[in-house]
């Protein structure tokens, strides 16, 4: 049996993006990824919009001040430095494909293990009750 982590119930996926995105145990990398995708193109349609909306005067005091940190600029300028930033979260698929298994999965590999030593006793028990019994078989 390998070095494997095992659990009563599988850990829901956890993505961290902005906000912590839950999904249920039970599902599957597609669907996660067109959830996500969903997401990215809400987002960027926003995004967009605000972009539209800005000013080219707007844009321009924003490239002028491109060594100014940020907490010293408006809001408008994060809209026209980050406008079409917006991509899928990365490392998350590891969730799914080094998922710890339940115990109910790796049944067949832990049942030897729960039930040879017990077996074994009760082997090595009915032995000694031979032996004692001086090796008749009544």
């Amino acid at each position: 049996m390998t070095t494997q982590h095992l659990v009563l119930r599988k850990p829901d996926i956890v993505i961290h993006w902005g906000e912590d995105i839950v999904y249920p145990s039970d599902s599957t990398e597609d669907e996660i990824r067109v959830d996500l995708q969903r997401r990215v193109d809400k987002e960027n349609a926003d995004e967009e919009k605000e972009f539209n909306e800005l000013t080219q005067e707007q844009k321009n005091y924003c490239a002028s001040h491109k060594t100014t940190p940020f907490v010293r600029l408006p809001k408008y300028c994060w809209i026209a430095v980050s406008h079409g930033d917006n991509a899928l979260p990365k490392g998350w698929e590891d969730q799914l494909r080094n998922r710890p298994r339940t115990i109910m999965e790796a049944l067949d590999e832990l049942a030897p293990l729960m039930i040879g030593p017990p077996a074994l006793l009760l082997l090595v028990g009915w032995v000694g009750v031979w032996i004692a019994r001086g090796f008749r078989a009544e």
